[in-house]
């Protein structure tokens, strides 16, 4: 598959993600941050395509160590790792704890940062790689050079 595809699909499936997450943030729903995360490591996925990075199985659902791999001049990492929390939510989150107790959701506030900021930092993804996230668009990014600091 090409660079242009895999940056415009993970793109893509990150708004999803991110889209679903809002709904159910609005819901109150549970699973509001685990949308979060997987956003979040969409959006980096996305990056790491256009910084010709690539990571094994043992980086999955890990925002910290891929966001480590991410080279400091891109403009997106800072911001990225400052929702690296997320990563608590995606995998132990969505079963209990051998004691039977149920991991809480972050605090409200802290959520809507989060996804305020993936919003924005999909945006001008999406704006930097022209990738169309319009639902049903299959039209690859328009560009791959990497994002760097101004």
């Amino acid at each position: 598959m090409s660079v242009e595809k895999l940056i415009a699909s993970y793109l893509r499936i990150a708004s999803d993600d991110l889209r679903e997450a809002n709904i159910l943030f609005d819901a109150k729903g549970r699973n509001s941050v685990y949308l979060a995360e997987q956003a979040a490591e969409q959006i980096i996925l996305a990056i790491a395509q256009s910084e010709e990075v690539h990571f094994g199985r043992d980086h999955n659902h890990q925002l910290d160590r891929m966001l480590v791999r991410l080279p400091d001049e891109n403009p997106f990492k800072a911001a990225l790792q400052s929702i690296a929390w997320l990563e608590a939510y995606a995998t132990t989150y969505k079963y209990p704890r051998a004691s039977g107790a149920i991991i809480r959701p972050p605090e409200s506030e802290k959520l809507k940062s989060a996804l305020d900021e993936l919003e924005r930092i999909l945006l001008r993804l999406a704006e930097h790689f022209g990738v169309d996230l319009t639902p049903g668009s299959e039209r690859p990014a328009a560009r791959t050079h990497p994002a760097r600091k101004v």
